[in-house]
């Protein structure tokens, strides 16, 4: 059976939660790597042509955005923004 981690602050757990979520998007933030292909996608997906500058200006918000939720499920982190309207996938 799969393991999933939810990091989202809970009203019971709030400060240790939230200390893991942000430690855990900041490690993602860190180690990030584009490729080619990552750009493709994120302009195919959102139907946009943006430069390569802004897919990580916006990566970059969204990995330190308060309104990032986090979740990871085996490998991969689901890393969803409300702001945006987007969720990344980090494996």
């Amino acid at each position: 059976m799969m393991n999933d981690k939810v990091y989202q602050a809970s009203p019971i757990k709030q400060s240790i939660d939230k200390e893991q979520r942000l430690a855990t998007l900041s490690t993602i933030k860190k180690s990030v790597c584009y490729t080619e292909l990552v750009y493709q996608r994120v302009n195919k997906k959102l139907n946009d042509k943006l430069s390569i500058s802004d897919i990580e200006r916006m990566v970059s918000e969204i990995l330190t955005d308060s309104a990032t939720t986090l979740k990871q499920k085996g490998k991969n982190y689901y890393i969803t923004n409300s702001n945006y309207f987007v969720q990344l996938v980090i494996n």
